[in-house]
């Protein structure tokens, strides 16, 4: 993980709970070659110029009032000028309220790019990945991390309730969420899901279907060898929201995934490139 930081990409790390324990830990371990700062992206009234401004402080070793009334692009050309010295940003959710707009992913995304600069960032939500056009995402050059920590969100609430990211959207851009975390997962993980996928919109899945069902399934295709498995990988879509369960009037659960059947039909269709 150091390694692809060093080499110029940027960490994001996912998952059930908060991140902000973790990432300060990781900055604690590898940020000691130079200078390093924190925010919490869920911080009331924060803005990516105070970010940029934060660094641009770091980088040239002097206190962030001096560059207050900086404009972003004059910043960048000091971020980029020669003699700075090496800058670690962690961003605990960077899909935070002043941040998640497409100026300031576009203007973190050139701060990523910046050489000297190293980002590390978290995010709350799977549809977190739609915040960037191909050319932003390209400039971040994130690498995903899958790292549920389970933890209480105690440092996020301190200044806002984490909020579903953009509410109101289509289903369209949640089966794009979706396509893209299962980019992400093992080839077997995939196929789960497409199996999981054939059954719900065949004629007699549409309520779902039981784990037992879909373990002896899996077996008969080689994609689990034991239940311990298949729980991971289930475990995986859950924590992603594609996962969902039903308890049925005789108390059994059947599995379910949240799609409508046209988006669930063509996300199948999707998976096939990723093959």
């Amino acid at each position: 993980m150091w390694q692809q930081w060093r080499a110029g990409h940027s960490l994001l790390f996912h998952g059930f709970g908060s991140k902000a324990g973790l990432l300060a830990e990781f900055a604690a371990k590898w940020t000691l070659d130079g200078a390093c700062f924190n925010v919490n992206g869920l911080q009331p009234g924060l803005t990516s110029q105070h970010i940029l401004a934060w660094a641009t402080a770091a980088a040239k070793g002097s206190k962030p009032a001096l560059y207050r009334a900086y404009k972003p692009a004059d910043l960048m050309e000091l971020l980029t000028s020669p003699g700075g010295k090496r800058v670690y940003v962690i961003i605990n959710n960077i899909d935070g309220p002043g941040l998640r707009d497409p100026t300031s992913q576009h203007q973190l995304a050139l701060l990523a790019a910046v050489p000297n600069v190293h980002l590390a960032a978290s995010v709350d939500h799977v549809n977190a990945a739609l915040l960037w056009d191909l050319q932003t995402r390209d400039r971040f050059a994130w690498v995903w991390h899958h790292v549920p920590t389970y933890a209480p969100y105690l440092q996020e609430v301190v200044h806002a309730a984490i909020a579903p990211l953009l509410v109101g959207r289509r289903e369209e851009e949640a089966k794009k969420g979706a396509l893209v975390v299962l980019a992400s997962l093992s080839h077997n993980a995939r196929e789960v899901f497409r199996l999981l996928s054939e059954q719900q919109l065949g004629p007699d899945g549409e309520q779902g279907i039981a784990f037992d069902r879909l373990f002896q399934l899996c077996r008969e295709q080689f994609l689990v060898s034991n239940e311990t498995l298949l729980s991971s990988f289930l475990t995986e879509f859950r924590d992603h929201d594609l996962l969902k369960a039903r308890r049925t009037t005789e108390g059994f659960d059947l599995l379910h995934l949240p799609f409508a059947p046209d988006h669930l039909q063509q996300l199948l269709e999707d998976l096939v490139s990723l093959t």
